[in-house]
């Protein structure tokens, strides 16, 4: 099982266990499945944490890449920003800092990336890249260099978060790091099917529950199964579930 996978579902229950877990506060449901998913989210936590060889923990590189990529991304948006919005610059550089800053920041993009949005920016921007070569070479970095040397940098980055979440280790342990992680994922994945019946259970017998609970509690659950099913390529046609909006508590 790839990495990829098992951290994701991590992510998944830290946000099911925090914020989305209020949205069944003093249910049945939440009483009888809340301990025992944080069982098991802790039991991922720790296969996650521990180190693959005598490097640190993958997460914490995890964590490390991602800090430096969110870096190497604020300071260009920041400078395209500044470039696009101060008339002392030259026309032609304005209008290069305009086209760039729509290439790689696209409107609808997520305010807080994944890990595996983070990983797909290498291949899903290279070609953007390229098409832009002649405008980042007009655009400079306060700290020096050229936009296209930090730009590639951004992009080394979120290759190495790639490479990180492909990783593990060879030979025999490999397969047993699998078994593992296959186990902690099938245990936490039943928990969640069993949780998710029981709780559409209770709200027919309960009509003060929302109608859009399941959605509003197992939606990132359901889009990291899809996002799954299309990495591996089953039902690779099959689109991201929209989440829907989760108004403030």
């Amino acid at each position: 099982m790839k990495r990829l996978y098992i951290i994701s579902l991590l992510l998944v229950l830290n946000d099911l266990l925090g914020r989305r877990a209020r949205r069944i506060e003093g249910t049945l449901t939440a009483q009888l499945y809340l301990p025992l998913l944080r069982a098991r989210r802790d039991a991922i936590a720790v296969f996650v944490a521990r180190p693959t060889d005598n490097r640190k923990p993958l997460a914490q590189r995890l964590t490390e890449a991602a800090t430096r990529q969110a870096a190497h991304a604020r300071a260009i948006r920041l400078q395209l920003d500044a470039i696009v919005d101060d008339d002392a610059f030259a026309a032609p550089v304005r209008e290069a800092a305009h086209r760039v800053r729509g290439g790689l920041f696209p409107p609808g993009a997520p305010s807080r990336p994944s890990h595996q949005d983070r990983a797909a920016l290498a291949e899903a921007f290279g070609p953007v890249v390229e098409r832009l070569a002649g405008d980042l070479a007009l655009l400079t970095m306060p700290s020096g260099g050229t936009m296209g040397e930090r730009v590639a940098s951004w992009l080394g980055e979120s290759a190495q978060i790639d490479a990180l979440l492909s990783d593990s280790v060879d030979g025999a342990t490999a397969a047993v790091v699998d078994a593992q992680a296959r186990q902690l994922a099938a245990r936490a994945r039943a928990a969640l099917r069993h949780m998710r019946q029981t709780l559409a259970d209770e709200r027919e017998v309960n009509p003060a529950l929302p109608e859009r609970l399941d959605a509003l509690v197992f939606g990132r659950f359901d889009r990291l199964e899809a996002a799954a099913r299309r990495r591996t390529g089953k039902d690779a046609t099959a689109p991201v579930p929209a989440e829907p909006v989760v108004e403030p508590a």
